[in-house]
This record gives structure tokens, C-alpha cells and sequence, in this order.
């Protein structure tokens, strides 16, 4: 998968992601406020060493680094 999408938390829109990314390669994941995530999100990362803290930093400043804002990424 090169891309997937999980647009907020609620059950029906992202129970399923788990699945798919315990059972199949996505290149790219897109997540609003991926921050919010970083406790879930950290097991899936190549870099073991990275601590929630850490990784929600670094996507904040991710974020930051492609020039989008914060109520574009919140607009879906």
C-alpha cells in the first residue's frame, strides 16, 4: 500500500488500520494530529529507541517542516 489514510479516530474509520499495518507494508501513513498517536503508533517504527515523548515531538516538527498547517491536516 503506498498510501493510507485515517482521517480521525473513531472506530469505524480506523479499528481496521491495525490490521493492515500488522498485515500488509504501507509505504505512507496519514493520520490527523499523528501526535495524539505516538504511544500506538511508536511499536511500528523501525527505530525501537524512539520514546512517545520523543516521536510526538518529531511529528510536530515534521509537521512543522512541510510548511502545511495544522487546520489544513484538520479539515477532513
Amino acid at each position: 500500500i503506498t498510501h493510507a489514510l485515517v482521517t480521525h479516530p473513531d472506530t469505524d474509520h480506523a479499528s481496521g488500520m491495525r490490521e493492515i499495518l500488522e498485515g500488509l507494508p504501507v509505504e505512507n501513513l496519514w493520520v490527523n494530529l499523528p501526535w495524539n498517536f505516538a504511544a500506538e503508533a511508536r511499536p511500528y517504527f523501525v527505530d525501537k529507541n524512539w520514546t512517545e515523548q520523543g516521536l510526538a515531538n518529531e511529528l510536530r516538527k515534521e509537521l512543522k517542516w512541510t510548511g502545511l498547517s495544522r487546520q489544513f491536516l484538520c479539515l477532513f
